[in-house]
């Protein structure tokens, strides 16, 4: 099992791109299950994992999705060892920090999964957010793996943004992309993750 962690501001298009990769990911076969970073009020009610608070809703295909009311580690490894899935996506809040989620598997009960970071910057508020809030792009671009950079159907990219993207994450791939309608995009992140071209 391997676990992807989706960054990036509200509004930039985090659960577009999710609901894009999971349809990519039914179709190549893979089994995935999502958990929600961001708890509402409104529960989810069609199953629940005993031990750490998971509730689960069939999506499609093998996917699930799972809103954790415990301890992140403890339903993640509940997640493993009841649902067995390929990978479990994680949609992080606005805030959260790629950073320390990537750190928290270091106590992984039991051998650690390979974890992945993505995260999504939104070219059409770009040049506002960077100004208003530089301090929390800086924590959610640093620790990318790979940075999708979305709208680009709305907002071209310049150089200049390309060029402040990639300061904030040296080494790591900027794909400019506009989602929903982007198709194989989670081929493009395989080859990333195997050291391969995009």
């Amino acid at each position: 099992m391997d676990i992807l962690l989706i960054g990036g501001f509200l509004g930039g298009g985090k659960t577009t791109v999710l609901n894009g990769l999971l349809r990519e990911m039914d179709g190549l076969g893979l089994t995935a299950a999502v958990i929600e970073n961001e708890i509402g009020t409104t529960g989810i009610d069609d199953k629940t994992l005993s031990g750490a608070g998971v509730h689960i809703t069939p999506l499609f295909g093998g996917c699930v999705c799972c809103q954790i009311s415990g301890v992140f580690l403890d339903a993640v490894k509940e997640i493993e060892d009841t649902l067995h899935p390929d990978w479990v996506l994680v949609e992080l809040t606005g805030l959260a920090l790629m950073e320390d989620m990537r750190a928290a598997f270091e106590d992984y009960d039991g051998p650690p999964p390979a974890v992945h970071t993505l995260a999504v910057a939104d070219a059409a508020r770009w040049p506002v957010l960077v100004r208003a809030c530089e301090t929390v792009i800086r924590s959610q671009l640093g620790d990318a793996d790979v940075v999708l950079l979305n709208k680009t159907d709305i907002a071209p990219p310049t150089e200049e943004t390309l060029a402040q993207i990639s300061a904030y994450c040296p080494g790591a791939p900027v794909l400019p992309i506009a989602a929903p309608g982007e198709t194989g995009l989670w081929r493009r992140l395989e080859a990333v993750w195997k050291g391969g071209t995009v």
